[in-house]
């Protein structure tokens, strides 16, 4: 409610205070998702929901939950055209950076790939921006803010989420950037003085989930990534690899945005995946 009441742009959405009280007004329609309001990522928390007829159904798997104090949200589905993120970083004295326009691909509601700068228009990247930063200056925030953006297909864009921290789609900045999104968090919150937003080359960071590890962390994908020029790989040193969990990510750094994508491409195939994701809407990870 903070956004809208600030008179951001977000999809209409409606509250949900109990699973009795699940209703689907007029304003929110069909399709729409019902997303829970705490500790929701990555997809999970959230449902889709088509008709009527499935309003029961996930009444009954929220009660089934158990979870006391537990409140949910309606909102209605955008099948938008791009997503978006946009880091803003703010200190404490007000002074702000905003690092360039991310475009961002999901499967099962799971970042997959981000390039950065964003596939579009100018007008339409400065537009973003601004949002972005516009809404952390609302929050009066200090730190690293990510402020997740729907693109629309008439250009209209609205706000998804905004995650007040260092973000996964902003893991470029590590090789990308003069100044890290994480020594920008440093220095927000020491009060030190904040750094230069420069994009030193276009990036492309993909995720490496679950069993990717095994592919690309040792033997031959491992020796083939290694080959590739502009390959960053970062490994995160979990203990156990599950379904579904980041388990590390590779940048691939080029002069040209096209050299970047036709790299990340490649890591896809050895990956077992012939393609990069299409832009699916996965509204509200």
């Amino acid at each position: 409610t903070f956004l809208a009441g600030h008179g951001f742009p977000v999809a209409p959405f409606h509250g949900v205070p109990s699973p009795e009280a699940l209703t689907v007004p007029a304003a929110v329609g069909f399709p729409c998702l019902c997303k829970t309001a705490t500790a929701g990522y990555d997809g999970k928390g959230q449902w889709r929901l088509t008709g009527l007829d499935e309003v029961p159904v996930l009444q009954e798997q929220l009660r089934r939950l158990n979870q006391a104090h537990a409140r949910w949200i309606l909102e209605q589905f955008l099948s938008f055209e791009k997503e978006l993120s946009v880091l803003v970083v703010r200190a404490a004295d007000g002074d702000r950076r905003v690092f360039p326009v991310a475009e961002n691909l999901h499967e099962a509601g799971i970042l997959r790939v981000t390039r950065v700068p964003a596939d579009i228009e100018p007008r339409l990247a400065e537009r973003a921006a601004t949002l972005a930063g516009s809404v952390v200056e609302a929050l009066d925030g200090v730190g690293v803010f990510c402020v997740e953006l729907f693109l629309m297909p008439d250009g209209r864009v609205f706000i998804n989420e905004v995650a007040p921290r260092p973000h996964n789609s902003g893991h470029y900045t590590l090789d990308a950037c003069s100044v890290s999104q994480f020594e920008q968090q440093v220095r927000a919150v020491c009060g030190l003085p904040l750094g230069e937003v420069r994009l030193l080359c276009p990036a492309v960071m993909a995720n490496l989930i679950g069993d990717d590890l095994i592919r690309v962390g040792s033997g031959e994908g491992l020796t083939n990534l290694l080959h590739t020029p502009g390959a960053k790989l970062h490994l995160y040193g979990k203990k156990s690899i599950r379904p579904g969990r980041k388990m590390g990510h590779v940048t691939f750094l080029a002069e040209k945005p096209e050299t970047a994508w036709s790299s990340a491409l490649v890591l896809r195939r050895m990956l077992g995946n012939n393609e990069l994701p299409k832009g699916t809407p996965q509204q509200g990870r």
